[in-house]
């Protein structure tokens, strides 16, 4: 807009604003921005964590498994797996992990009934 249309609009349409001083609006446009910037940042959706959670729902689509199974298992399971990795010291992937040992262990002990169970 040309300036001195920018001043008639300015004197006619904001007249309590019309004697403020050019840092006033400086002010105001970097709230704004900084406003503006915030909400696209909130808004935002993290590309992995939405490839994880197609790849997750393709998995359980393909299983023949309700959704509901991916509500109440899956993401409860994951997000333990993640806190658990996050408070994790060692970070090292070479590490073998002993949760086959362990889950070989205890179908020993767990009834039949429950393997052979449909869920």
């Amino acid at each position: 807009m040309k300036p001195s249309k920018l001043m008639r609009h300015l004197t006619t349409k904001h007249q309590k604003e019309a004697d403020k001083p050019l840092d006033f609006f400086e002010r105001k446009l970097k709230a704004l921005s900084q406003q503006q910037n915030t909400i696209i940042q909130a808004s935002s959706v993290n590309e992995s964590s939405l490839l994880a959670s197609y790849k997750v729902a393709y998995r359980v689509a393909k299983a023949g498994k309700p959704h509901t199974i991916a509500e109440n298992l899956i993401l409860p399971a994951a997000l333990d797996m993640v806190e658990i990795m996050k408070s994790d010291k060692t970070d090292d992937p070479s590490q073998p992990t002993t949760s086959a040992i362990i889950i070989n262990q205890d179908e020993e002990e767990i009834p039949a009934e429950i393997f052979e169970a449909d869920f």
